[in-house]
């Protein structure tokens, strides 16, 4: 099943990328100052794919920062839920052992249950 997808999704978006990228090798300045996009010390020449596959990346993370902080309450509540259930189940293994203790010896004492009903 995985080697499916790997096909059918990956495969195509690895070959649109080689595409992209052989396709835009041409340099392209890149100015880090917005008040002095001349300044010939701010400015630095990368090839366009590389701008683009970073500023792709950068949005991916920042998306993913962005998802992780908006789903903490789901997280939060799920640990809870944890631990609460965590704590019925031990509650309950204690009750258990306790129910069994009480009701053992007196099933020893008691005789076994005569079956001895006879249809009629």
């Amino acid at each position: 099943m995985k080697s499916l997808i790997r096909l059918f999704i990956v495969l195509p978006i690895a070959i649109i990328v080689i595409m992209l990228a052989v396709a835009n090798r041409r340099t392209v300045p890149v100015s880090i100052n917005p008040l002095d996009p001349e300044n010939p010390a701010t400015i630095f020449e990368i090839p366009l794919f590389w701008l683009v596959f970073a500023c792709v990346a950068l949005g991916v993370v920042l998306g993913g920062i962005a998802v992780w902080f908006k789903q903490g309450k789901h997280r939060k509540a799920a640990r809870q839920n944890r631990s609460e259930a965590a704590r019925w189940r031990a509650e309950t293994d204690r009750q258990r052992e306790k129910l069994n203790a009480v009701t053992t010896p007196q099933q020893a004492a008691l005789p076994p249950a005569s079956r001895s009903r006879t249809a009629a």
